[in-house]
């Protein structure tokens, strides 16, 4: 072959006419930097001059065409002039006339939008615009006979020209372009390596012209992606200004905004040459810049030198609001701190320069031209390196597949392709990460097939089935696929039919794109000339990149922490592929125990069998009751109150059965108190990140639902908050529920305080639950509530003035007297909706047993100045007081002692029972309860109760004695740590291990 004939042939000439397109498309598209507009529509609601009124807005709702509405938080809107937000009565108010005063907020791809106005004799007249057009005038006074004016607006968008279509398609063209001159470049250069009939002239040509070409297509990648991956050229300094908006979310019972640390370049910025301004202030103690509950914007500016990154890190709990950071001037996020917990941390990461543009420099550009071609030139010198070569392009080759495995997973997860570029700018650690894994795998595969497009193919069928299973997964459990999963495989035919699925049109697409990408692929590597690697490399290859796998699984994804209870956050912000295999490290989360085998759990059988007693095979109905963050504060000696803060618990006290529990939870941590007291299973045995509900539950799992279920009882499960906190759907399925009812499931006029539905309210809906099923059945009722009046954090702010509990005491500051008056009052009204729970079953004439706990302890006040750090209830501890989730060790077991105690007490309307049972494990209360009241009961639980005279209570790493005093377990006698041991034999045993006890835990009657 000549070097005439060369040229003409066609794949030289497909190579040429790719680059070209690719050069000349993305040339122009960088030049003419066009951007398809969104479907975004404007809403503004201003006040007019007419009546100079009030202008109320209760409610805006957006309508995409779904079967659901999305109604839209008042936080999320940008308030200018008198507008505010009613955060108790949750409207939205203009009350005076101001001309550059409106309510604005933005809406996606939505059809229609609703207005709900509140009219009356003080309303005005408002004006409604969309996208700056004048669109209603709405006169409220008018109507001041109606109270709620609901009004419709059709949205419009604005049409794109032809042109601009045409602009938007060149960089699709430029990125088919590249993938063109990628894929033929390879079999230019399988041409020009194996002419060995050519002078070394021309294999001189050969490696400079491959250095030449390698150069080119790096910079046309650069060229390609720039307006992506390329925000600024390296800036000299920057300002830098967070804003606290004042707003929250609807969920939310604050709005402070707390800065934990700001990351320039990846080091701590000194807060101290911050100028605070407009309520800011710099807590010097625990180190944060913080402002409470602004009423309009506050900002700070501050200038930052030689920055390439900004980083962020902000506070996230129940109490936080909503702040924007812009950079010189332009907004770059509103960040929501709200999170559903107690204090927790995360970060936001904003790149002022990112990877090195070769644009911003000549000599970067010649840089790059010489390096490259001089590598090209050393390994195409003569045919020696030919194997070297052919190597490498393999290497090469199956990375660039595994690159295009890793779009389309991002692209199958997100539905949109600009969601995808958005991600991996905001998210490049876990981008890069998630990458590294794909193409480790992906050469580990094809080291199996020896060929680049059977390695990929495998690869991106088994991505294709995950992201499918994660998608429907996330459609009808609102949680993304984990790994553990797969060990449920064996039912999940039978779970799924019983839901229909309706895949989105973006994920179709993505879909469709990803299989005709994978095709044609096929085509256009048969077109690339890599030679057969030989076994013994392509063993070394395997050995060394699954060794590479595993080194940096162990190293860098399996050695952190990571927030399962919100998964679906968690696999957004990470990526399907780092957030499963960072996922994986919880597969097998504890070690056998060195005594497990048949004959050990054989013994156990019998010893459990032997715990049954007789009873009168009572079956009372059971409403079983936890009341979030419950425990008696009147503890605390440093508190005086004026009344009586517990006037049902106190009675009960004196006639019913009460005790005390000893959690292993504290400041949070509900639903593993929840889990332990409905199964018997203690969470003690597991990681301290370990959560049942979401690792280890699976149908029919062990719990007095399934038993009772089966001994003829109907079921209900009441949370009043979404029914994907922790799980919750999936567990309650699992654990036997046939029916539970979430926040959603209650009328939107509920009663609420502190922004939750209230005991109250969750009281008004046991009763009304009842009595329809009395309604349809005549079988015994058991009933699992869990509360959420009083979930934490705690603030004056959310206090209702009519309701308020006045804390007499002078030890703590203004500050934190409000957030215990906060904790107190919800106390209060959590066991004044207790009584009135009892005072209705006392009027049914059908056995009942009522039994109310709480999940556990909860701290109150500024940080510093805690209800605990004040009280003489912790003395000289070395525990952390915070409640924020830090572990330390205690050298006094009282100090934890009195942290995880909580009260609880049983009712019933058929047996008079009045006993203190001192302090017990969570497990524990439920089968002494039920034996007290000569109920049925599993023969687990029997012997549970029985165990209560050797270990009467075991959690936190610290027991009680007998006698009432407590010590860590590693101080137990010998008696005492056989039955610890044993507890988690059998835990182990159902949860992990071969099920050797699977007969004691049916649902017969004993």
């Amino acid at each position: 072959m000549n070097f005439l004939k060369f040229r003409n042939n066609k794949k030289s000439v497909i190579s040429i006419v790719g680059f070209t397109l690719a050069w000349i498309f993305s040339l122009l598209s960088v030049a003419l930097n066009c951007n398809m507009p969104s479907k975004i529509a404007r809403i503004a609601i201003c006040a007019t001059d007419s009546n100079n009124g009030d202008i109320v807005v209760t409610g805006i709702t957006a309508d995409k065409g779904t079967d659901s509405e999305d109604r839209r938080s008042f936080g999320e809107m940008q308030l200018s002039g008198s507008w505010k937000i009613d955060k108790d009565n949750n409207k939205l108010i203009c009350s005076q006339y101001e001309s550059d005063a409106k309510a604005l907020i933005e809406m996606r791809d939505a059809s229609t939008v609703d207005i709900d106005f509140e009219s009356s004799e003080n309303s005005g007249e408002a004006e409604i615009y969309i996208n700056d057009k004048l669109v209603d005038r709405v006169d409220l006074i008018e109507n001041s006979g109606e109270t709620i004016i609901d009004k419709q607006y059709n949205l419009s968008y604005p049409k794109v020209e032809i042109l601009t279509y045409i602009l938007y398609a060149f960089r699709a063209i430029a990125l088919i372009g590249l993938f063109i001159m990628l894929l033929f470049g390879y079999m230019s250069f399988k041409e020009f390596i194996r002419n060995k009939t050519k002078i070394n002239l021309f294999r001189l040509k050969s490696g400079l012209i491959t250095g030449f070409f390698v150069a080119i297509s790096f910079v046309l990648l650069c060229t390609v992606f720039q307006n992506y991956i390329y925000q600024n050229v390296y800036k000299d300094s920057v300002n830098l200004t967070i804003t606290a908006t004042g707003q929250k979310s609807e969920k939310a019972l604050a709005n402070h905004i707390r800065i934990r640390n700001i990351l320039v370049n990846g080091a701590e910025y000194d807060f101290t040459k911050i100028q605070l301004q407009g309520g800011w202030e710099y807590n010097t103690v625990d180190h944060l810049i913080y402002v409470y509950d602004p009423t309009q914007p506050v900002s700070f500016t501050t200038n930052i030198d030689n920055i390439r990154t900004i980083e962020i890190v902000y506070v996230e709990e129940v109490g936080s609001g909503i702040f924007n950071v812009a950079i010189d001037g332009k907004t770059v996020a509103v960040v929501d701190s709200y999170k559903n917990c107690k204090w927790d941390n995360d970060s936001k990461v904003y790149k002022v320069s990112q990877l090195i543009n070769p644009y911003s420099s000549y000599k970067v550009l010649a840089i790059i031209f010489v390096l490259f071609t001089a590598v090209g030139y050393l390994l195409n010198k003569n045919n020696k390196y030919y194997k070297l070569f052919n190597y490498l392009k393999y290497l090469d080759l199956s990375v660039i597949l595994a690159f295009v495995t890793y779009f389309f997973i991002a692209f199958m997860q997100n539905e949109n392709i600009g969601d995808v570029f958005e991600w991996m700018c905001n998210y490049q650690s876990s981008f890069a990460n998630g990458f590294c894994i794909i193409a480790l795998l992906n050469i580990a595969v094809t080291a199996i097939f020896n060929k680049n497009y059977r390695g990929f193919l495998v690869l991106s069928i088994i991505s294709m089935i995950l992201l499918t299973v994660n998608y429907f997964k996330i459609q009808f459990r609102d949680v993304p696929l984990l790994p553990w999963d797969f060990m449920l495989i064996s039912v999940a035919g039978s779970v799924v039919s019983r839901f229909k699925f309706t895949p989105s049109i973006g994920f179709i697409l993505a879909l469709v794109i990803f299989i005709v990408i994978v095709v044609l692929i096929k085509f256009a590597t048969k077109k690339v000339n890599v030679d057969k690697i030989k076994l013994p490399v392509r063993l070394v290859t395997f050995i060394v990149s699954s060794a590479f796998l595993v080194i940096y699984a162990f190293t860098f994804l399996f050695n952190t922490s990571i927030n399962l209870f919100e998964a679906q956050k968690f696999y957004s912000e990470n990526g399907f592929v780092l957030a499963f295999a960072e996922s994986m490290q919880y597969i097998n989360p504890v070690d056998e125990p060195s005594n497990y085998n048949e004959a050990t759990m054989n013994e156990i059988a019998n010893k459990i069998k032997n715990s049954v007693q007789e009873t009168n095979g009572v079956k009372p109905n059971v409403i079983v009751l936890m009341s979030e963050s419950f425990w008696d504060i009147t503890r605390v000696k440093e508190l005086g109150f004026k009344e009586e803060l517990f006037p049902t618990y106190r009675n009960l006290q004196k006639t019913s059965l009460t005790g005390e529990l000893l959690t292993n939870v504290y400041n949070g941590g509900t639903v593993n108190s929840e889990f332990e007291a409905i199964t018997g299973f203690s969470v003690a045995y597991l990681p301290s990140e370990y959560m049942p509900y979401q690792r280890c539950m699976r149908p029919d799992f062990y719990s007095i639902n399934s038993f009772l279920k089966s001994n003829g009882y109907d079921s209900l499960a009441i949370h009043p908050f979404e029914k994907t906190n922790y799980n919750r759907s999936t567990a309650y399925e699992y654990l036997g529920f046939e029916k539970t009812l979430w926040e959603d499931d209650f009328d939107e006029n509920a009663d609420r305080m502190r922004g939750y539905i209230s005991d109250h309210a969750l009281t008004e809906k046991i009763i009304e639950e009842y009595k329809n099923h009395k309604k349809e059945s005549n079988s015994p009722w058991f009933n699992l509530s869990v509360s959420m009046q009083n979930h934490g954090g705690y603030w004056e702010s959310t206090l209702d003035s009519n309701k308020k509990v006045n804390v007499d005491d002078s030890a703590f500051t203004e500050t934190s007297r409000g957030s215990i008056e906060d904790l107190a009052t919800g106390l209060h009204y959590a066991d004044l909706a207790l009584g009135e729970l009892i005072d209705y079953f006392k009027t049914v004439d059908e056995p009942t047993v009522i039994v109310m706990f709480g999940d556990h302890m909860s701290n109150a006040g500024q940080i510093g100045d805690t209800l605990l750090d004040q009280s003489s209830l912790i003395a000289e501890s070395d525990y952390d007081l915070s409640g924020f989730g830090k572990d330390t060790n205690d050298t006094n077991a009282h100090n934890i002692y009195e942290q995880r105690r909580v009260p609880f007490m049983a009712w019933s309307n058929y047996k008079n029972v009045n006993k203190n049972c001192g302090t017990l494990s969570v497990t524990q209360l439920l089968p002494t309860v039920l034996s007290e009241y000569n109920s049925i009961m599993p023969s687990y639980f029997y012997y549970l109760k029985n165990a209560q005279s050797i270990l009467p209570a075991c959690a936190s790493g610290i027991f009680v004695n007998k006698d009432g005093t407590c010590d860590f377990v590693s101080n137990m006698n010998e008696e005492q740590k056989k039955q610890y041991e044993e507890y988690w034999l059998i835990e182990y045993d159902y949860i992990f291990g071969k099920n050797y006890l699977k007969n004691i835990f049916d649902y017969n009657i004993e």
